[in-house]
């Protein structure tokens, strides 16, 4: 027969084995959470270093992309400059040349603003031997009666090439008019005339990404 020893006996080792299943599973569930908790840290600490990782990648990008966008500005600034060049070039010796030009006509103008930035001054003027012969008589008087200068003289000067050089008398005031300072002084319009002329842009050179 089962005393009350005994039943007292088992029901407090029933109560410890409940307890010790409850303690269990709630072992099992705070370990659970704890593991849950662990990787949400590791996948937010991977993520981090993933992101670090992808921002420092994103930043070498830009770094290489910028690199290469200064290379291309740099050689588009290069062969745009070598290309203006040889276009000054060809528009000077086509001047000088007098190659679709009206030579009388531009001498004309060029003695005339030349007479204008000197004063009203005796001058003489310096043009190259085979254009001096426009720069005579009649086309003389003209200029001179319309400049209001008292007196002009006309050199020729092999050195020269298209265009004149005005000087006054006394040699204290000089004005150059050739082709090639005009040319010069024309650079920046040019050069801006011909960019929208071509119409031209970095970005019609730029590399695809």
């Amino acid at each position: 027969m089962q005393t009350q020893e005994d039943k007292l006996e088992q029901e407090i080792f029933r109560d410890a084995e409940r307890r010790a299943e409850r303690a269990l599973e709630r072992a099992k569930r705070d370990a659970g959470k704890l593991a849950t908790k662990a990787e949400r840290r590791v996948t937010r600490a991977r993520k981090a270093r993933m992101e670090q990782a992808e921002s420092r990648a994103v930043e070498r990008e830009r770094a290489i992309t910028s690199s290469i966008d200064h290379d291309v500005m740099r050689q588009w600034l290069v062969t745009r400059e070598t290309v203006f060049e040889e276009l000054f070039a060809t528009a000077l010796q086509a001047s000088e040349a007098g190659e679709g030009i009206d030579t009388e006509a531009s001498l004309r103008a060029l003695v005339l603003e030349g007479m204008r930035q000197l004063g009203k001054e005796a001058v003489t003027v310096r043009v190259r031997t085979k254009d001096a012969g426009v720069l005579e008589g009649s086309v003389l008087e003209e200029l001179q009666a319309e400049a209001g200068v008292p007196s002009v003289t006309v050199l020729a000067d092999e050195s020269l090439g298209g265009g004149v050089v005005l000087e006054t008398d006394a040699g204290r005031r000089r004005f150059d008019n050739t082709y090639a300072t005009r040319l010069r002084r024309m650079k920046a319009e040019l050069r801006a005339k011909a960019c929208e002329h071509i119409g031209l842009d970095l970005a019609d050179i730029a590399p695809e990404r």
